[in-house]
């Protein structure tokens, strides 16, 4: 093999692995925010009764063809092993290493700004009439919070006058410890306006929508969107 042809083929190497690299970046969720740069950039596409996340074909598309130039390159000649090598070894480690990245983020903050929401769920169904509220959810502190910090809820805007109460609290301490996992449930009934019926209530697709999660403390408030199917 000649010098001009290993030059040729490590650069192929090296920008299969950079694209590689781009597609995990681009599909790793931003600071305060429950989205991507990637879905930020292109958001899922409803169509009809289907969702069409584009960003995440895009990133599939970038992996293979990230293991097709690694494969062109010469070292490796299985594309499809070095595309799962990619997914199940590559992705994991680059999630470490960008919530490293991400970190002083968090840490050079204060308050509710230290938090990381990592994990988020709102249910709403009825029972004899009765609506009732369940969520759950988990965040990482990064650093120690002597105030009160208080998690409110607040509905997807579909449902804006139909439920009374439109925003809900579903966590309060006193007292948040830092480099901690805290995972918290909650249930709350909830009150439909008179004028409106379960019919309407499930006829507002409100499981579609984006909802948001208010962080209180005492000197601060932030509002994190949580994204829905469309």
């Amino acid at each position: 093999m000649s010098q001009e042809s290993e030059v040729v083929d490590r650069k192929k190497l090296i920008l299969g692995l950079s694209i590689s690299l781009c597609a995990f970046i681009l599909n790793l969720n931003l600071p305060y925010t429950d989205r991507s740069l990637s879905q930020m950039i292109i958001p899922p596409i409803k169509f009809e009764n289907i969702t069409i996340y584009l960003s995440g074909l895009i990133a599939i598309a970038l992996v293979i063809y990230g293991a097709n130039l690694i494969v062109e390159s010469g070292r490796y000649k299985n594309k499809i092993v070095v595309a799962l090598v990619i997914l199940l070894i590559g992705g994991p480690l680059m999630m470490n290493v960008f919530d490293f990245m991400i970190s002083p983020i968090y840490l050079l903050n204060d308050g509710v700004k230290t938090l990381k929401i990592s994990e988020s769920d709102m249910q709403l169904y009825s029972d004899s009439g009765v609506i009732t509220l369940e969520f759950s959810g988990e965040f990482r502190s990064y650093r120690e919070i002597d105030d009160n910090v208080k998690i409110y809820l607040r509905l997807p805007d579909v449902l804006e006058g139909m439920i009374i109460e439109s925003e809900s609290l579903v966590f309060e301490s006193n007292e948040i410890y830092p480099r901690k996992q805290w995972k918290f449930d909650s249930k709350t009934t909830l009150e439909l306006a008179d004028e409106y019926t379960l019919e309407d209530f499930y006829d507002s697709e409100y499981y579609n929508e984006n909802y948001t999660l208010i962080l209180v403390d005492e000197n601060q408030t932030l509002e994190i969107v949580i994204y829905g199917l469309f």
